[in-house]
């Protein structure tokens, strides 16, 4: 029985024992009711009194029972669901590492590219002057600054990086400390490894409440 099934069984025990609480409750009324009239026999009131005490003091210790599995149930429940939704996390944390060893890869791929428009432009800037009609202005910006500003306006605009801040280029040190997927998502990956391969048990958490056990949570005296 799963845990939904199982809190549906006793919600619907719980509703049964209730009603059977009111209706000994009407009972035990009536019966104060009838020890007032001094026709009725003394010993079957006792009796009948006796009876009814004990059952609803019997269907109130079930009905105690029952809500208690029904708060176990409840908080497994909920543990499940908190599970599911870790199971999520990290699911998803392994689909943005892939995709960001994706990026790097492309990364890599325009750093070539890039290493590729300096070289032909230094060649031009060496064939640059002998050729006719050059304009004097056509050398003066520094090597690979037009395209170092085509570089970072690029990446503004198809990175989404207007509204980011950098005040400086990183440098070996922060490659070192962030240079690669792994190292940029620690606490990711971090976190993942944690809740995949937990080092003590979930049963019990730190208030020290355990999940019930199926027998517990669906075992109702009758």
């Amino acid at each position: 029985m799963t845990t939904p099934e199982t809190i549906q069984t006793l919600e619907t025990d719980i509703a049964e024992l209730r009603s059977r609480l009111a209706g000994l409750n009407g009972e035990r009324e009536v019966v104060k009711s009838l020890a007032l009239k001094s026709d009725q026999p003394m010993a079957e009131l006792v009796g009948k009194r006796i009876e009814i005490r004990e059952a609803i003091q019997i269907t109130e210790e079930r009905l105690a029972a029952a809500e208690n599995r029904l708060a176990s149930a409840v908080q497994t429940a909920a543990l499940e669901e908190r599970k599911r939704t870790r199971d999520s996390v990290c699911a998803l944390t392994d689909s943005m590492l892939a995709e960001t060893h994706k990026l790097e890869a492309a990364i890599k791929r325009g750093a070539r590219h890039y290493k590729k428009v300096l070289d032909i432009e230094k060649e031009i800037r060496a064939l640059a002057p002998a050729a006719e009609g050059l304009p004097p202005e056509f050398l003066h910006a520094s090597p690979g600054g037009r395209l170092y500003e085509f570089l970072i306006t690029a990446l503004s605009k198809h990175f989404a990086l207007s509204n980011m801040t950098i005040n400086k280029w990183p440098t070996q040190i922060h490659f070192e400390q962030k240079g690669t997927p792994e190292l940029a998502f620690a606490p990711h990956l971090q976190l993942n490894e944690e809740w995949r391969n937990p080092s003590c048990s979930e049963v019990e958490n730190a208030d020290g409440w355990r999940e019930a056990t199926e027998e517990e949570m669906t075992h109702v005296p009758s």
